[in-house]
């Protein structure tokens, strides 16, 4: 089967209702309770309060309980809870478990999209203080809102909101909530800390909503040189510019100065590729390639090479005037008595962030496109029609248990391809649809255009034949 279209098929939750050999079409109470579960990650009382219900209800009614589950998980711009009658929540403690679980379910999932889910996990050592500060759920912040706060999805490319988690600590212990007094990855006392009073650890507890950095509550550590400390600023392109996926990308030890040629932050630009166009390298056909056979660099004059590098390369200059710097805290001990390390991210002006977004897209069209810096580079993504369908592919596996592996033609060779099954077309004609959606909006009666969003893709997920099969449609 051809790689670029070949549908991997597994199911991620089937809920059975006795033995049966063939797919089955789910009756009410049995649509409810797998949404339910799937939307809060417990399981429903199968005869008890909306199930007991639905065992004289519709579809349709099924459906909308679903959807209600999932509309009563709201905050607003302050990252506090709103409960269904949008009034504020100040007691987080009466939070019921179903909220908690809305927003946890979906926040586990967007960290999902990602290379690098936690900032430990790069190479870089010595960086503790570091993991304490930055929060390394950061990027998944930005669907999470765009879900809860029906914002259309080029927001999480192109906005320059700076989030930050509100999360619900114990009661009594300062050590949780959303300024903790111990780190929450290598636990340094904060007393401990000499940057200053403005310096924060990375909120821990129950995520309940996420709120926007301001300028009044940013990090600032002071001026060194001409170099900006301020360690909550935004570089641009919405997660692209967040200083804590700009540091979970990296993969040299600080500080780096890209040149260019050998030094260049490629996995940054492979990072870029995963997470929001679900692609690996290569990601154009040997055919697009051109090498550079005068060309000092080796792998810019080996096809075998430069077939990752024609793409990667340019992307990661794009990303070139920033770069790393180590900054010891001063009088700082961890736990164990040894210095603490901390790290930031400095913008250089004086470099060059001209690149280019070089891949063959889902249409099979080889796009092209110069791009400056990383706000440049949000907008061009938001523009892709892949970005859309990634995302959507991604809530479709999710929900539907059927991973669709996006590539150059998946859409214009999908009707022809011989070896997809009517079957599988039907999936990927679903999540074309889908991705659709997210990206063009629909149409109210009047006939205003009314944006996607997040919801209404969960919306028209659970109303496709398909997730009301016993078998999801698979067989």
């Amino acid at each position: 089967m051809n790689t670029h279209t070949f549908i991997k098929m597994s199911l991620i939750l089937t809920i059975f209702f006795g033995p049966r050999s063939f797919s089955q079409e789910l009756n009410p109470k049995q649509l409810f309770l797998r949404c339910y579960s799937q939307l809060t990650g417990y399981s429903y009382p199968a005869f008890a309060g909306l199930a007991k219900l639905l065992e004289s209800g519709d579809t349709a009614q099924a459906i909308q309980y679903c959807m209600n589950i999932l509309n009563s998980a709201n905050f607003d711009d302050s990252g506090t809870p709103l409960d269904t009658n949008g009034k504020k929540i100040s007691d987080l403690f009466t939070l019921n478990g179903e909220y908690l679980g809305v927003i946890k379910v979906f926040q586990k999932l967007h960290l999902s999209f990602f290379r690098f889910q936690n900032i430990e996990s790069v190479n870089v050592p010595a960086i503790a203080l570091s993991s304490d500060v930055y929060d390394s759920e950061t990027q998944a912040y930005y669907f999470t809102k765009a879900l809860f706060q029906n914002l259309p999805l080029d927001y999480v490319v192109t906005t320059s909101d700076n989030l930050r988690a509100n999360r619900r600590g114990s009661k009594g212990d300062s050590s949780y909530g959303n300024d903790p007094v111990l780190g929450p990855i290598s636990n340094p006392k904060k007393a401990n800390i000499s940057f200053g009073t403005k310096i924060k650890f990375a909120p821990k507890g129950d995520l309940v909503g996420i709120s926007e950095i301001d300028k009044a509550s940013s990090m600032e550590l002071g001026a060194a040189g001409n170099k900006n400390r301020d360690i909550t600023a935004h570089r641009g392109g919405g997660i692209l510019g967040s200083n804590p996926y700009l540091f979970s990308v990296q993969s040299r030890k600080p500080p780096i100065s890209p040149d260019r040629g050998l030094l260049r932050h490629r996995n940054f630009a492979k990072s870029v590729l995963n997470d929001f166009l679900c692609r690996d390298l290569p990601v154009v056909n040997e055919g697009d390639v051109t090498t550079i056979q005068n060309s000092k660099l080796t792998f810019e004059t080996s096809k075998a090479c430069y077939k990752c590098h024609v793409s990667m390369d340019p992307l990661a200059d794009t990303m070139g005037n920033i770069s790393y710097e180590m900054v010891r805290e001063t009088g700082c001990k961890d736990n164990d008595g040894k210095p603490c390390v901390g790290l930031q991210f400095v913008t250089q002006f004086n470099q060059n962030n001209k690149g280019a977004l070089f891949y063959r897209d889902s249409s099979n069209v080889l796009y092209h496109s110069p791009v400056t810096g990383l706000d440049d580079l949000g907008s061009k993504l938001s523009q892709q029609f892949d970005f859309y369908l990634c995302t959507a592919k991604r809530y479709y596996s999710y929900f539907m248990g059927v991973d669709i592996k996006l590539g150059p033609g998946l859409i214009v060779n999908k009707a022809a391809d011989p070896n997809l099954s009517q079957l599988e077309k039907t999936h990927v004609n679903n999540l074309i649809s889908l991705a659709t959606y997210l990206k063009e909006g629909d149409k109210d009666a009047t006939g205003k255009k009314i944006p996607g969003n997040l919801r209404g893709l969960v919306e028209r997920i659970f109303n496709l034949p398909e997730y009301r099969k016993s078998d999801f449609g698979t067989q």
